[in-house]
């Protein structure tokens, strides 16, 4: 049986994890708000130059830019956007289970696939596995306009160098704190959207090669940037859930631990009380 000391310290280590859970917790509600923000405010815009994107391609031949040209696809290039830091429950494995099991699921299809990580988690969960990794960002505390910039310039070059034929991009989207789904978007080949009506004729201005080489790094770095957005607040809502859940646990353990030492303590109690009666009956004896 555990000593009343044990129980104590016991109870202190629980109380000072107890504590370091809530402030995390805090933290990331305060983290989560301001990116919450900032994914909403974002959707708007990439959602609009998205359908842009797609009434265009509709509307033009595949010979007016080199990356509406069709190819065979041979080498897919899989995009992995994940977080640097753990303690977020199933956030970043559920999305390396996925790209894991798209790897296993296609492997057949296609002569090669590769991986593009943004993020330490999803590079080392990678890494352990053997899986070919093309290049890996691991700086990103900050995930602002220039970071999206640079990957959607990273993977135009690889692209047009024929070094894939086809890029998917994954990453969590936020829905609610309680709901993030893993996400699987093709970027290339460039593709009309399904819905999109054929109805109006354009006049372009200026010339449809042009537009389109304006518009496509454009529209490929408002994807990108979606995806980041989406993932770090994902990311903060997932890290608040486990905290709250890991807070609620040490509450529940500290409790359970309160009960066992209450109980042990009235037992020495008793067990003193036994022994201080039996010495007094003994002596009138």
């Amino acid at each position: 049986m555990a000593t009343l000391q044990f129980i104590r310290r016991k109870i202190g280590s629980v109380r000072s994890t107890q504590t370091i859970t809530r402030t995390m917790w805090m933290i990331a509600a305060a983290r989560l708000r301001k990116a919450q923000d900032a994914a909403l405010s974002n959707r708007a815009y990439s959602h609009k130059i998205a359908a842009l994107m797609g009434e265009i391609i509709m509307r033009v031949p595949p010979e007016s830019h080199f990356l509406l040209l069709p190819r065979k696809v041979e080498n897919v290039l899989i995009v992995l956007i994940t977080s640097n830091r753990g303690l977020c429950g199933g956030f970043n494995i559920n999305l390396c289970t996925t790209v894991d099991r798209l790897l296993t699921e296609h492997s057949g299809h296609y002569k090669n696939i590769s991986l593009y990580t943004v993020g330490r988690k999803g590079r080392d969960y990678f890494k352990r596995r053997g899986r070919e990794i093309v290049q890996e960002r691991v700086d990103i505390r900050t995930l602002g306009p220039d970071l999206a910039r640079e990957i959607s310039e990273d993977l135009i070059d690889y692209y047009t160098t024929m070094r894939c034929d086809k890029v998917f991009l994954v990453y969590s989207r936020f829905y609610t704190v309680l709901r993030q789904e893993v996400q699987r978007e093709e970027l290339f080949p460039l593709k009309p959207a399904a819905d999109t009506p054929r109805k109006i004729e354009y006049l372009f201005e200026p010339e449809r090669v042009q537009l389109l080489a304006q518009l496509i790094p454009a529209y490929l770095e408002a994807q990108v940037y979606k995806g980041l957005l989406e993932s770090q607040v994902s990311e903060h809502a997932a890290r608040m859930n486990s905290m709250d859940s890991a807070t609620n646990n040490c509450k529940k353990m500290i409790d359970e631990l309160t009960l066992v030492y209450n109980k042990s303590r009235q037992a020495s109690i008793t067990k003193d009380m036994i022994d201080i009666v039996g010495g007094a009956e003994a002596i009138k004896a």
